[in-house]
């Protein structure tokens, strides 16, 4: 992940003089982030607890969130998900908001998650190779990401402050 990538979002939600719209776009852009995880959790009809302590520990510190916040978002992603007809609108913000370099972060993400419970289900390689699809995600790029994750390798995880 990027360092500068996770400051800005910080910081943009640290602001105190944040418009009506800024403060929607920055909620949508943490729902549709959590949405796309929760919606890889689930992919294989399961929501392992490992998963959930994935999701959690992601949000906590990348996004700097508390507990509480982390699980009330997931909460609020878990139910948006469940009711979303398709993935477009997830995907759509974020690729409205995010170069490619920064979509391969979510990607990351996500196959965090996916692979939280030692297990790769067809399900969830298929959701993971349309999602990277839609985000412009090479399928080398996804391919290299997953190993880098399987590995426990994070490029950039000197640069990040772990909460």
């Amino acid at each position: 992940m990027h360092k500068k990538f996770w400051e800005g979002i910080r910081n943009f939600v640290k602001r105190d003089d944040l418009t009506v719209n800024e403060i929607t776009e920055e909620r949508n852009l943490h729902i549709a982030m959590a949405a796309l995880m929760v919606h890889a959790a689930r992919t294989d009809d399961e929501f392992h607890i490992t998963e959930q302590e994935n999701i959690l520990r992601i949000i906590r510190e990348k996004l700097d969130f508390d507990d509480e916040d982390a699980e009330f978002l997931v909460h609020q992603a878990d139910r948006v998900n469940a009711e979303a007809i398709d993935l477009y609108g997830f995907v759509r913000v974020i690729n409205s908001k995010f170069d490619g370099e920064q979509r391969k972060s979510i990607v990351r993400m996500m196959w965090e998650v996916v692979l939280a419970d030692g297990v790769i289900e067809y399900h969830e390689r298929t959701f993971l190779s349309k999602v990277c699809h839609l985000m412009g995600v090479s399928t080398r790029d996804a391919v290299q990401i997953r190993h880098e994750v399987e590995q426990g390798v994070d490029p950039d995880a000197d640069t990040l402050t772990v909460g």
